[in-house]
């Protein structure tokens, strides 16, 4: 389990209220992550590290913990409490054993377990020269890289050069449609669980390097916003793929709504932009009128033979 570095915490969690709603989505999403890798839910975080500073007088402050007891308290208002969170604890406990145990089954060991997949050997192997190595005593194969580049930062891709971006782009080839793109992107995130595991959750707040992690998020970008649907069904698995996120993404929405638009627009007897489908067109010659069967009436239509 990874120790819970505080101060990281809060300055990812900070930038959660960032304008644009893609960095403050992997704000959240990182923030998440850290909580995972150590253990903690946030109400932890809020009764472990959020001491609150009461001024008993103006000249004479004092600082109180408002948290110490938080358990007893929630206890004595909730009878069973405790009891159920320990439950939930020895839960996760058992899962993440038998999900690290799964994993070593499946490679043979633990040291196994990390050795880099052929994707990982693909990308490193493509970026060469471009990688800059940690230096010791935080050299080991998983948080190897210190920058790529020049860059140690991969999120949109904003401040990657064109020939990093090229390298990650064409170490193997880069999915086409949006469900292949998910399954490497979800193949990404698994293989992030499994060093996860195999290091026993000791990996800090990521497990994959700089080259893996540069890799999963142009897929991942492939997969939200930049790969057209082609039909209903891919536009309905990113529909689905965005519902699953349970967030607000602007970035997302506008790409589901072009590509509606789009395949509306390209469906058999589509119309122009903003026409609705025509009706059937009216006939311009009306039909004839006619008399009444009352005659106390006929004298209503003239053109009928009626006299006025």
């Amino acid at each position: 389990m990874t120790t819970f570095n505080a101060d990281r915490f809060a300055k990812v969690l900070a930038l959660a209220s960032s304008d644009h709603d893609g960095e403050a989505l992997a704000a959240l999403r990182k923030a998440r992550d850290m909580l995972k890798a150590a253990g903690k839910t946030f109400s932890d975080v809020i009764a472990e590290e959020a001491p609150v500073v009461v001024y008993a007088q103006p000249t004479a402050p004092t600082f109180t913990d408002i948290f110490t007891g938080f358990e007893d308290r929630m206890e004595e208002m909730e009878p069973g409490w405790k009891a159920k969170r320990a439950a939930e604890q020895a839960e996760r406990t058992r899962k993440r054993a038998a999900y690290r145990k799964a994993v070593i089954e499946k490679y043979g060991s633990a040291e196994a377990a990390v050795a880099p997949c052929w994707r990982e050997q693909k990308v490193r192997a493509a970026l060469g020269s471009l990688i800059t190595p940690c230096e010791q005593p935080w050299a080991r194969w998983t948080h190897h890289i210190e920058n790529i580049g020049h860059c140690g930062d991969f999120f949109g891709f904003k401040e990657v050069s064109q020939q990093v971006r090229a390298a990650i782009e064409t170490a193997y080839t880069l999915p086409t449609t949006i469900q292949d793109a998910h399954a490497e992107y979800e193949a990404w995130r698994e293989r992030e669980r499994e060093i996860e595991a195999a290091e026993n959750w000791q990996t800090g707040d990521t497990a994959l390097d700089l080259a893996a992690y540069g890799r999963m998020e142009r897929v991942r970008m492939l997969l939200e916003t930049e790969l057209p649907a082609r039909d209903l069904s891919d536009l309905l698995f990113r529909s689905r793929y965005y519902r699953a996120l349970e967030c607000q993404d602007d970035r997302i929405e506008a790409a589901i709504h072009r590509d509606l638009e789009s395949l509306v627009m390209h469906a058999p007897h589509a119309t122009s932009v903003g026409a609705p489908p025509s009706r059937r067109p009216r006939k311009t010659k009306p039909k004839a009128a006619t008399a009444p069967a009352d005659p106390r009436q006929r004298d209503l239509f003239p053109e009928n033979g009626a006299t006025p």
